[in-house]
């Protein structure tokens, strides 16, 4: 089974770390991380969107043409722009780009996020349109014939669209965590991107999407699950990386300064969040590696579910929700740079490593240790390390 990888974009040299805050584009920077993305065998690189940040179309376009291999994840709110100008816009792309392009609908988690855009649709309703969105996406890529569309949310009469993808089929995928999401998904959509959670969950989460598909008589989507990796040589430096990721974002969250796009932290109507924070609660490190702590950190904003270990430990991880279902492995790093550089040169090659070897055998092989673990939540190891972690942050303030 192909397992495809995508990194979220880093457009300058700030993270959540290290306090600088920039929220511009620096275009080397910018430039040269994609290309070394590329020359390291992502498969993808997601353009976010947010009401403050800057157009994903422009970055796709200059991501595209800077990288040979690299597909572009582009972020799109369906109420942003006439889904017409948007079948026009991911087509020129493709075409530009030798069919590297998919867009990743988002309906929008929090109200106050979308009304800063003027949108005051109500959550079931976002839905609703993103609905009519695909359906109107579909038919423009399908051929050029004109075409009426009148629907709730768009009305469209004898609209043609001359600019045919290089792709026969333009892959759209599908954002969010309540029931809606999962509909339009499983009804309509090619993928599904998912802020990663416990095993147990995950699987029940792709069940019924692929029940939601069959009842709609067609293929289930691919699904994406998106983790924060803290990984080192060796599981005690990661553990001890992990407690210190998590006393900055503490510190920062408290400060308010958390997430340089976020103004204020406004109330959330995401069942994503609702749902990591909830797996914290039942306790911080769930299966083999999966852990919450740096989830109640963060105030469950964003994607914060991360994989801690050495290298072996997360590239198993990794595997674990591969067998559950999971096709597409986004990851975002925390020091973004070195990050990304880390799971390009020694997680991802032991993921693949160990897939290429089941694919030639249907065994499972020895390149990446899989011992026997127990589901669902259970104790942090080396116990001693967060009271020795918190006493050295603490000698220095």
């Amino acid at each position: 089974m192909p397992i495809e990888f995508v990194h979220a974009a880093a457009l300058n040299p700030s993270t959540e770390l290290n306090g600088l805050g920039q929220v511009g584009v620096d275009g080397e920077y910018f430039r040269n991380y994609v290309r070394e993305m590329d020359v390291l065998g992502y498969d993808h690189v997601l353009l976010a969107y947010g009401a403050a940040t800057p157009d994903p179309f422009a970055l796709a376009a200059v991501a595209l043409e800077t990288t040979e291999q690299l597909g572009a994840f582009i972020a799109l709110r369906p109420n942003l722009m006439a889904p017409t100008f948007a079948a026009k816009a991911a087509a020129t792309l493709d075409q530009l780009s030798g069919g590297r392009v998919a867009y990743h609908l988002i309906a929008g988690g929090r109200a106050a996020e979308q009304a800063r855009e003027g949108d005051r649709a109500s959550k079931p309703q976002r839905y609703e349109r993103m609905g009519e969105a695909i359906d109107i996406l579909r038919r423009a890529w399908a051929d050029p014939t004109p075409f009426d569309y009148h629907g709730e949310y768009f009305d469209i009469e004898d609209f043609n669209n001359a600019v045919v993808p290089v792709q026969s089929h333009i892959r759209i995928g599908v954002g969010g965590a309540s029931p809606e999401a999962h509909t339009v998904v499983g009804e309509k959509g090619d993928f599904y991107g998912m802020w990663a959670e416990p095993l147990d969950e995950t699987e029940r989460i792709i069940a019924r999407i692929r029940d939601i598909a069959a009842a709609a008589d067609r293929t289930p989507p691919a699904f994406w699950a998106t983790f924060r990796p803290i990984v080192a040589p060796t599981e005690r430096e990661a553990w001890e990386k992990a407690w210190r990721i998590v006393e900055v974002l503490r510190k920062r969250t408290s400060a308010g300064v958390g997430n340089p796009w976020a103004l204020g932290v406004p109330k959330t109507e995401s069942q994503a969040t609702r749902r990591v924070l909830e797996a914290h609660g039942e306790g911080a490190l769930h299966d083999r590696a999966t852990w919450f702590e740096t989830s109640a950190a963060a105030l469950g904003i964003g994607t914060t579910t991360a994989l801690v270990g050495s290298y072996e430990t997360v590239a198993a991880a990794i595997l674990d929700y591969v067998d559950a279902g999971v096709e597409i492995i986004g990851m975002r790093g925390y020091d973004n740079l070195a990050d990304m550089r880390e799971y390009g040169r020694e997680v991802i090659p032991l993921v693949r490593a160990e897939l290429a070897h089941r694919e030639a055998t249907g065994e499972r092989g020895r390149i990446v240790p899989q011992p026997e673990y127990q589901r669902g939540p259970h104790a942090e190891p080396f116990p001693d390390l967060r009271v020795a972690q918190l006493t050295e942050l603490a000698g220095q303030r």
